[in-house]
């Protein structure tokens, strides 16, 4: 989880600060394309959040479910690259 908030930290930094930097530097207000960018923007990182929590759960109760005794599969792993996302 630790990990997961890191990598959070840094796509919301490298996503956000250029948007927020533009604007304080005295930009006139969003465009129809900078505003549907910014948006689909948002939507990713949401999503990718979302996916993020659900395998942590996920990890979670096939942990609990191996501690508790029963026979579990073990967690199948993904390549997963920060910059791509």
């Amino acid at each position: 989880m630790q990990r997961c908030a890191r990598a959070e930290s840094v796509y919301h930094d490298s996503t956000w600060r250029p948007i927020v930097s533009r604007r304080f530097k005295g930009e006139r207000a969003m465009s129809a394309f900078h505003l549907e960018k910014t948006a689909t923007l948002i939507n990713r990182y949401g999503a990718s959040l979302t996916n993020q929590f659900l395998k942590l759960l996920h990890e979670l109760e096939r942990i609990q479910r191996r501690r508790a005794g029963e026979q579990v599969k073990p967690p199948s792993v993904s390549q997963v690259d920060i910059n791509s996302a």
